[in-house]
């Protein structure tokens, strides 16, 4: 009796933890390998406008491109990340999708509570050769909020 339910707990354990890790492998990172990203979220709203969209800066000398914004986020089990950034060589274009997700939560936590807020993030790309030509930045916020993209030509 006892080695069904260590093998039930075994068992479930380990598709909870093939399920996460497909879930976290799903995620669009074609291209990546060659760049260095930093990606860093603050609580505080350090700009108290939050609908301009995301606001490009380039770094000639350090060869990055520093992204920063605001995304609105719906409740506590909501998280914003990068889900794409992607650079194409040959046109020399970076594509970066920053958005709102759902967090994975352990198994206990059946609700999440309402918190509208602004999310501040900064993001830095560096680049081991040269700074693309066009860069496009969207925001992907919560629902009800409109996505807002921004395009930087150097």
């Amino acid at each position: 009796m006892r080695r069904r339910t260590l093998f039930r707990t075994i068992s479930g354990y380990l598709a909870l933890f093939a399920g996460g890790s497909t879930l976290l492998m799903a995620r669009n990172d074609r291209s990546r390998s060659e760049l260095s990203t930093d990606f860093t979220v603050s609580s505080k709203n350090k700009n108290k406008s939050n609908n301009d969209g995301p606001n490009i800066t380039i770094d000639s000398d350090a060869k990055e491109t520093i992204v920063t914004g605001n995304v609105e986020r719906g409740n506590s089990c909501e998280t914003v990340t990068p889900t794409e950034i992607s650079y194409n060589d040959s046109e020399e274009t970076l594509d970066v999708v920053i958005a709102v997700v759902e967090s994975p939560r352990p198994v206990w936590v059946t609700s999440c509570q309402p918190s509208l807020g602004v999310v501040t993030y900064r993001l830095v790309v560096e680049f081991p050769d040269r700074l693309p030509a066009v860069i496009t930045v969207t925001e992907r916020p919560t629902e009800g909020f409109e996505q807002r993209t921004a395009t930087k030509t150097v």
